[in-house]
């Protein structure tokens, strides 16, 4: 590219080599610099998936609608944690957003591969994943995304299993009822 070919990049390949450069700049001090959220928010928009971006963007702010943002008294004295000292914490520990990100991205890129088993796939490690936090609503939203995917493709044994994990994420929330 020369010197003339500059000034005609577009904006993705200006910010794409902007994020090479501070990399390498860090790497050459020694330094190692993790991704922070709104890195990674824009590596998933970047890699054109504006819906991974959206996911990626609710699933780790606070207030997404999901109803796990501000726990109640009860719930809070039920998890032995006294109201007055509570404090909020982040939606998604910066260790684990890399993986809720990838994961995003690889559901959006198979969805648009037509690649249904591997979005499942995708969906299946992000409810796990959540499953395994203080997150059981969000755990929720991914076994429902899974049972969505099953019934779409029509693999009953897919299905069977996701309403496996969706009545066992239900009894984690306390709603028997659903």
């Amino acid at each position: 590219m020369g010197e003339d070919d500059v000034g005609k990049r577009t904006f993705k390949e200006k910010l794409l080599a902007s994020l090479a450069e501070a990399e390498l700049d860090a790497a050459a001090a020694g330094a190692f610099v993790p991704l922070d959220k709104q890195a990674l928010a824009m590596e998933a928009l970047m890699s054109g998936c504006p819906g991974a971006f959206v996911d990626f963007f609710y699933l780790t702010t606070p207030c997404d609608g999901v109803g796990d943002d501000n726990p109640t008294n009860e719930e809070l004295h039920a998890r032995r944690i006294e109201p007055d000292r509570y404090e909020q914490q982040d939606e998604v520990a910066l260790e684990s957003m890399q993986f809720l990100k990838d994961s995003l991205v690889s559901a959006d890129m198979a969805a648009r591969r037509g690649d249904i088993a591997a979005v499942g796939d995708a969906y299946k490690s992000l409810a796990k994943f959540f499953a395994g936090t203080d997150n059981p609503n969000k755990a929720l939203f991914f076994f429902v995304k899974c049972l969505d995917v099953a019934s779409a493709a029509g693999n009953v044994a897919a299905e069977i299993e996701a309403n496996a994990n969706l009545g066992s994420a239900y009894e984690v929330v306390g709603d028997t009822a659903a």
